[in-house]
């Protein structure tokens, strides 16, 4: 019984956990979105420095949206 209760427990935690980072991700989608928006020529390096992300994140995120 502590067993299944201890598993229902860490399953609510990763579920919150997740959607926090749902949440972050679409924060930062937003953000990137609108820095690339404003001046679409910045490199994604340069979109990463405004944004505080990493290249990876703007790139995955330019694909996503095909910006």
């Amino acid at each position: 019984m502590r067993y299944i209760k201890e598993v229902v427990r860490m399953t609510q935690v990763a579920e919150l956990l997740l959607e926090e980072g749902r949440k972050e991700g679409l924060i930062l989608s937003g953000k990137i979105f609108r820095v690339v928006r404003e001046c679409s020529d910045l490199t994604n390096e340069r979109i990463a420095e405004e944004v505080g992300c990493s290249v990876e994140e703007v790139e995955s995120t330019r694909k996503i949206f095909d910006i």
